[in-house]
This record gives C-alpha cells, structure tokens and sequence, in this order.
C-alpha cells in the first residue's frame, strides 16, 4: 500500500517546479459483502459509485494538492485509483417466454476514480479531468441532489467555475453569486451494452456528451438569516443510437451530431435537427431550481430548510407539476456533540406535469392544435438511457437507478416515486463517531409504463467510526444495511474500512 500511495504522490509533485508542494494522502482498505447481487441501498447510495457489488474487497489511494488560496495564480491536482476483486451476479427475464438470461459481472479489476488538474486565477478556476462534485444545497447526508449528486462516478471533461460564492458589484456584499459550466464524456457504453437485452430493449445509446450548469445567488452570509436561489441544468446530447427489433436484430445505428450548434442547443435548448433524435428539443434536458433559507441562531447552531422543484422542460419550470420535489430540513450543530446533524426530506415525482404530453410542434401534419405538456418522464429520454453512469443515478438514487433493473433494458423503471429519508449523526465519546440513515419509499413506475400495485422500499444502515488516539491518522468504520421491500428486494448487508490520512511536503 505503501508503495502505490508513494507513486502517485511523486507523480503530482513532478506535475509542477515549485520549491514546495504539499500534498493530502489516504489509503483505505474495504470489504462488503451481502446475501444479494447488489450492496444494500444505503451502502452503495450516495459514494460516487465505488460500492455497488453485493460483495468486494477493495484498495483505494488517493492524493490532492489543493490550490494556495493566498496566491492570485495557482493550480491543484489530484488522483485516486481503486481495485480489487468483485462478485455482482445478475438476471433478467427476456424474450416472449420470459426466459431467465443470467449475466457474470463484477467492478472493474482496477479504476481510476478522479484524475484532475486544476487551475485558478483569482476567483476562475479551471478543472480538467474527473473530479467528484459537491453539491452546493443539499447537505452530506442527504438522500441525493435532483440534478447532480454524490451518486455517480464522475466523469472526465472540462468545468469552468467561481471558486465560491463572491460578491456581485455594486451590492456591498448584500449579493453574491456562484456560477459553473462543464461539458464532460461518457464512459459506460461497456456497462450499457452489458445490461442490454436487445429482444427487450427498443434501442442503447453510447458515447454521449452531458453539459451541466449552475447558476446560484445568495444574500450576505454573515447575517443571521441567508437565502440562496439557484437553477441546475444538465443536458446529454450527441453519441450512437442503436436501434432493435423484437427479435434482437439491429435495424439502424444512428451517430447523433456534435457540431457547434449541438454544443450551444446543450447550453440553451433550441430546435434539433439529428435523425433519430429529438427534433423539437436538442439532447435530454433535466435540471432543478433550487431553494435554500439558512437561520444560523449562533456559531454552533444552523437550521437549514431547503427545496429543489425537478423538471425537465418548461411545464416544470412553470411549476406545473403540482407538489413535486425534495423537501428537506438540516440541523447543524457542534461537531463534537451527541447529535451533531440531522436530516429530515420527503421526495414526491408522482404528478410529472400530468400523463399527457403533446406538442404540436413535434407533429407538421396534425390537426390537433392544442398543447398539452406533460409525461415530464423524470431521468428518461426515448434517445437515451436514462440519466445515469454505470448504472447509477447522477440525480437522486431514490428514484432506482437502472442498476437495480432486472428486465434487460435500461432505464428508470419507476420514477413516480414518495418516500422520506432521515439521517442523525454524531460523535459519542472522543473516539467513536456514529450515523444512523433510514427511509421508505412507494413507487407507481412511470406515467407510460404504471405499476398495477405501488410496490415498497424500506432501507437502514448504522455506521460506527473508530478514532482512537494511540493510532494517530487511522480510522476504523463498521456499517451495517438492510433493505426490504418488494422495490428493491431484500437483502442484508455489512461493510468494514480502514483509512489512514497523512500530509506530505515535497521539496525541490
């Protein structure tokens, strides 16, 4: 372990010829293992897709230069590689007779996780490579951003961002602002392949682009009361549509188009013209707008209430589909109280802006002039495969991510979904810590494809984390899981890890 940490430290430093570079390191150790395929929910939920097999004993290091916040030009960097043996068996029931097709699959033997360089001047800063993102409303312990959360593994490519929240002129402060866009490339056209049965599936698209941008404000952080507004937008345009017939064969392999103007419809959703894609809107568009209110009642003591409306065209920008959201309330506190955060959301995708969508645009010769926008069909799109990499969901996992599928197509099976989740972490004495997760969730399918019953899920883990004194940098975490529920299955679960952290100075 030793050895592979060293690697990638010399590696960062020989990136640049400071005099001096510091750099933050960790290794961990990790085993899971469960009476399933899959790790239970809350395992695999929410840790950039690193623990979804339902037994692995895994190796990770990583390494982070992280740029000099007292220099005007300065750059950062970062690596993190795992591997490690895997086991995720899989079957889906395919064809007329429903016959069960079982696949082997397992991680990959070795991955890199992120790889990153980043450059900042003054307040710009820009990252090229795969970085995992943090959400800028939803909390740690939440459930999961609608539009990108910390589900999915990142993916490579390029974000021009603010290094924070800085003042707009001429407010003195009262205003600040948060901007970023990226444009990164998928990396799962394998996964998708894999999991596609073609006698079941109408079609597998790969190689797509995903654009993703933000745009927050808020109002003077060090008042007791702070308010934040923003708009997420993502959008997945260009890759290969491959189409199938019932009986597995390819009809048309189609190369949707990347050109300038692709590029811009990703950013600004304008008209399509790609055959076999979306001729009315450009690519898949999904995104959020995003509400936060902060109350900080003194310097231990934060509540937080917050809530993101989804949608995916204009009808849910208008607010059309009824009380659909994430509604949640955080509690901040001291970090070496018993109760140190709590998290309490209720999720509800069950209007979608009503089950009818028909726009006349989409159809030259119809004589039916009236507009009805609805069907929104969150995280699917009849040219892609749903909003997701490798299986998981890059918004929220609560609305299960194709990589609980079962039927040899993929795509989100159910995201008319209601359900909670609660979260409660603390530390108990100097050395232990604990979380404890838990949540229910009612799922109907999708407004084209409804469940005759709603079927269930409810999901818990307990996680205790050891850090006692005599071993320095290390740290110990046990997590137990279990799901059940006619949703996701039943299964049990147990995690175990240990991380040792440690800071390096290079000199030239």
């Amino acid at each position: 372990m030793q050895r592979i940490v060293s690697c990638c430290l010399l590696t960062l430093s020989a990136l640049v010829g400071y005099a001096q570079t510091a750099v933050d390191y960790s290794a961990t150790i990790a085993g899971n293992i469960s009476d399933s395929r899959l790790a239970p929910y809350y395992i695999q939920s929410n840790n950039y897709g690193k623990f979804s097999a339902g037994a692995a004993a895994l190796l990770g290091v990583e390494a982070h230069i992280t740029p000099d916040s007292a220099k005007r030009l300065t750059w950062g960097a970062g690596i993190e590689l795992w591997g490690g043996p895997s086991r995720s068996n899989f079957f889906y029931a395919a064809g007329d007779d429903n016959r069960l097709v079982r696949r082997h699959e397992r991680q990959a033997a070795l991955w890199l996780q992120q790889a990153y360089l980043t450059g900042r001047y003054r307040s710009v800063v820009l990252t090229l490579g795969q970085r995992e993102y943090t959400p800028v409303i939803t909390p740690a312990n939440s459930s999961g951003d609608l539009t990108r959360s910390r589900n999915a593994r990142p993916l490579p490519g390029a974000e021009l961002a603010l290094r924070d929240f800085r003042d707009i002129p001429l407010t003195r402060g009262w205003v600040q602002a948060l901007i970023s866009i990226g444009f990164f490339r998928s990396t799962d056209a394998d996964w998708i392949n894999h999991h596609t049965d073609p006698r079941a599936a109408d079609f597998a698209t790969t190689g797509y682009w995903l654009n993703h941008k933000a745009l927050y404000l808020r109002t003077k952080p060090s008042r007791p009361v702070v308010f934040t507004i923003g708009l997420q937008a993502a959008c997945q345009f260009g890759g290969t549509v491959t189409r199938y017939n019932p009986s597995g064969e390819v009809t048309s392999k189609t190369r949707l188009k990347t050109d300038f103007k692709t590029w811009l419809h990703s950013i600004i959703p304008g008209s399509g013209g790609n055959a076999g894609g979306d001729h009315f809107v450009e690519g898949n568009h999904i995104g959020s707008i995003d509400l936060a209110l902060d109350w900080h009642i003194n310097r231990q003591h934060t509540l937080r209430a917050y809530f993101q409306n989804p949608f995916e065209d204009g009808s849910g920008m208008g607010k059309l589909n009824g009380w659909d959201g994430l509604y949640g309330l955080e509690y901040r506190g001291d970090d070496d109280a018993i109760v140190s955060n709590v998290v309490a959301e209720w999720l509800t995708t069950t209007n979608q802006s009503g089950p009818i969508h028909w726009a006349p645009a989409d159809h030259p010769n119809t004589i039916v002039n009236h507009q009805a926008t609805g069907n929104d069909n969150y995280y699917n799109n009849y040219c892609y495969n749903g909003y997701h990499t490798a299986g998981q969901s890059i918004g929220t996992p609560m609305l299960p991510s194709p990589v609980w599928n079962t039927t040899g197509v993929v795509g989100f099976n159910d995201n008319r979904v209601r359900g909670f989740h609660l979260a409660v972490e603390g530390r108990i004495s100097a050395q232990w810590r604990y979380r404890v997760m838990g949540g229910h969730r009612s799922a109907w399918g999708t407004l084209s494809a409804p469940r005759e019953a709603a079927a269930h899920a409810t999901s818990l883990i307990v996680e205790a984390t050891y850090h006692p004194s005599w071993l320095g940098n290390l740290d110990a975490k046990a997590s137990f899981a279990i799901d059940r529920g006619s949703l996701l299955g039943n299964r049990v679960g147990a995690m175990l890890s240990v991380t040792y952290r440690g800071n390096w100075t290079f000199k030239r």
